[in-house]
């Protein structure tokens, strides 16, 4: 569960060099106010699968995924992760913008007089 960057971090935030990273009171490292998800255990895939297939997010892609994500977590290659999770998710795939038939061409009404 404890990678070698989070070894490393503690160990710099005990003496004062960790720029960025924080302990919360709950003994949770954080970055730039944001939790740190450890490597190697499957916290990252089920956080990645209930922002993207939970009930208040719809499948909005990769980008606005990141955008809501970053808020609230940080580790190491999240924007390439939350990138590669999407790509594998057929539902996006069926309904991404470049996949829809483009709509007709718009022509003016004539206003009634």
């Amino acid at each position: 569960m404890d990678d070698g960057l989070f070894l490393a971090k503690l160990m710099w935030i005990e003496f004062g060099n960790a720029k960025n990273f924080s302990l919360r009171v709950d003994a949770e490292l954080c970055f730039m106010e944001r939790l740190y998800v450890h490597e190697g255990d499957n916290l990252r895939q089920e956080i990645l699968k209930v922002a993207h297939q939970g009930h208040f997010s719809h499948h909005l892609g990769s980008i606005k995924m990141y955008r809501d994500l970053k808020s609230l977590y940080w580790w190491s290659g999240m924007k390439r992760e939350i990138s590669e999770f999407v790509a594998k998710c057929l539902t996006c795939q069926i309904v991404k913008k470049e996949h829809q038939v483009p709509s007709g061409k718009l022509f003016l009404l004539e206003i009634p007089k």
